[in-house]
């Protein structure tokens, strides 16, 4: 990235969302690669999950809970990525679970 790391966040807080846009698009190829390769997900539900997790992470650093990075931003961006989606696998299965207990009292 062109700017340190601590400058981008520093962007971001102050709402220069160019900033937010470029982690956005830098990002988001190494993700989809890296969460294929791990998840069964489609593009589409790769697309949301990415939105989300630049949702948490401009949430973060808006917040003043991301001030530091004590890892590369790929990797904490990856690492919600990858909460987000458990989070969503887990819920599909609930989903699935609590439709055929509903069906089999029916």
């Amino acid at each position: 990235m062109a700017k340190s790391e601590i400058e981008l966040l520093q962007a971001i807080k102050n709402g220069q969302y160019d900033a937010i846009e470029m982690v956005y698009l830098q990002n988001r190829k190494k993700f989809f690669s890296w969460a294929q390769q791990r998840f069964n997900v489609n593009n589409q539900d790769l697309e949301d999950v990415w939105q989300e997790t630049i949702l948490i992470f401009f949430e973060n650093v808006k917040n003043g809970r991301l001030l530091i990075l004590k890892s590369k931003l790929s990797t904490y961006l990856f690492s919600i990525g990858k909460i987000v989606l458990i989070k969503g696998g887990v819920l599909k299965i609930l989903r699935r679970f609590l439709c055929r207990r509903t069906m089999i009292h029916i």
